[in-house]
């Protein structure tokens, strides 16, 4: 599953990357950048270093499930020096926290709630919980990736429990309206390194990307900075209608067979708008021809069904994909991206998942800003005489 996406020695890095490995153990750190710059493997090396300086006490955070499980994965194959259970999600963390320091918060906190009521009165016991740490530095250092779904209290409340604290992330990458607190950062007293450049995302791909969610600064856009091998393995990316989802799921799987031969023992990622879409896809999976190596499905929380798994199919909805990569990915139902999921940076941390191979599914209509994004400027311009 994480073939490729680590780095064996130093001399692979470029002087951005090579600039915050060299950062000392202390202070706070935001290390920002574009989909592919390394900033996953980075931050994970930047943890394991903190660790090897015999400050075992590491906290090492991500926001979505499927991100925590990513990760353990890529650890557990590098050994030693940080220990998969020291990967967690935010919520779990918070939820031990309080259960800890302010056992009679929990009572108030209502699962029920709406998401948003919820996080805040997580965000409440929080404060409750951290008024009654004694001393500092309850964790040797934390670090958080995809920082930008946080909120800036949700930081706050980590930089109460460790003097060094790390984060890194992509405004571009934000899913959840409540974060976005990248921007607010550096008035904290963090001090930023920005990566420029990516490295595993297709020419092909970096344009639909860029297309879905324009930077305001052409410098910014990833076909300008891309450093993606096209001549080791051509990219491609394709939107494609089909009468319904039965027969989007037939071309789909066809087209994962000949993938699983064509890149063996990369990961291919289905990717769909909606959870609902999980159980209908494990359905058809099940009816469908055994794909070799078995199909993983994200809403399952056991091994069989994690990027531990082995598996090389993975089914996972588009907010728990963040932060994952895949060699290829499949946007399944892409006409269930609707309202009130019409922001570009849902469409644009979606595309960027892949590596090498996209594939847009959908049936009827589709959102106009991902059609445009997938669309491919015409040969000849149309003339005024065929408008009329």
């Amino acid at each position: 599953m994480m073939k490729g996406s680590w780095w064996t020695t130093i001399e692979q890095m470029d002087a951005d990357q090579r600039a915050f490995v060299r950062i000392g153990a202390d202070g706070q750190h935001l290390l920002v950048g574009p989909p592919g710059c390394g900033k996953t493997n980075l931050l994970v090396m930047r943890a394991r270093y903190i660790y090897g300086l015999g400050l075992k006490n590491v906290l090492f955070l991500t926001y979505t499930r499927a991100l925590a499980d990513f990760i353990r994965a890529g650890v557990a194959s590098k050994k030693a020096l940080l220990e998969p259970e020291q990967i967690q999600t935010f919520s779990y963390w918070a939820f031990k926290h309080i259960a800890t320091y302010a056992p009679e918060q929990l009572s108030k906190l209502d699962r029920s709630a709406k998401y948003d009521v919820y996080r805040q009165q997580v965000m409440e016991a929080l404060v409750v919980a951290n008024s009654r740490i004694e001393g500092v530095n309850l964790y040797d250092a934390v670090l958080v990736d995809e920082v930008q779904d946080l909120t800036l209290s949700e930081i706050q409340a980590l930089m109460r429990v460790s003097e060094r604290v790390t984060v890194a992330g992509d405004a571009k990458q934000m899913v959840f309206e409540s974060g976005g607190s990248i921007g607010k950062l550096e008035a904290l007293g963090f001090e930023k390194t920005e990566l420029r450049f990516h490295y595993r995302i297709g020419t092909a791909i970096a344009d639909v990307a860029d297309k879905a969610l324009q930077p305001a600064d052409p410098a910014h856009r990833l076909r300008a900075n891309c450093n993606y091998r096209e001549d080791e393995q051509q990219s491609r990316a394709r939107l494609t209608e089909f009468a319904d989802r039965d027969e989007q799921f037939a071309a789909m799987h066809r087209s994962i067979a000949r993938q699983l031969r064509t890149y063996p023992n990369e990961g291919i990622g289905v990717i769909v708008p909606r959870t609902f879409l999980l159980k209908e896809l494990k359905a058809k999976f099940a009816a469908a021809d055994p794909l070799p190596g078995g199909v993983a499905f994200h809403d399952e929380d056991d091994e069989q069904h994690s990027f531990s798994s082995g598996k090389n199919v993975h089914v996972i909805s588009l907010k728990s994909s963040k932060g994952a990569e895949f060699r290829a990915v499949h946007l399944y139902g892409l006409e269930e991206l609707k309202y009130p999921q019409v922001r570009r940076e849902l469409v644009f941390t979606a595309v960027t998942r892949a590596k090498t191979s996209l594939d847009g599914y959908f049936t009827g209509k589709v959102l106009n800003s991902v059609a445009s994004a997938f669309a491919e400027a015409p040969v000849k311009p149309l003339s005024p005489e065929d408008l009329i």
